[in-house]
């Protein structure tokens, strides 16, 4: 019996000093974030896989590659929760990548597609389906 009541105290004590530590520092369980990623499709003359967009949720960064020399760069749509954000291009040139980072509060849903821009305009054909991740 003795046992029983020491074992139940015990538990007792460290269930209470973890929600103390949660009630005075605010620390609570880690959130499982989620990267994504998207290629282009070949379209309107162009290769597929010619651009990439990748989402880190560590650190809410979007990069974009420019892999295809064809005069093209890489522009990203993209939401926060169904919300649309201002596109992010980038121009830098066949084998570059850029990192564009973003404050994005963790557990939003990020869903974006990326499409290649030729002459300033996008090139519809070229973009690819919807990825999704998680800040």
């Amino acid at each position: 019996m003795r046992i029983l009541t020491r074992r139940l105290l015990s538990g007792l004590a460290a269930t209470a000093a973890a929600a103390a530590l949660v009630i005075t520092t605010g620390v609570t369980p880690a959130h499982a974030g989620r990267s994504g990623i998207a290629h282009t499709r070949a379209g309107n003359g162009f290769t597929g896989a010619a651009g990439m967009a990748q989402f880190y949720d560590l650190g809410e960064k979007f990069t974009l590659f420019d892999w295809e020399p064809d005069g093209a760069g890489v522009y990203v749509y993209w939401m926060i929760d169904g919300v649309n954000q201002p596109g992010i291009y980038f121009g830098g040139g066949s084998g570059q990548s850029q990192e564009f980072n973003k404050s994005i509060p963790e557990g939003r849903v990020v869903n974006f597609r990326v499409c290649l821009r030729d002459g300033g305009v996008i090139q519809a054909d070229t973009c690819s389906v919807w990825a999704n991740a998680v800040a």
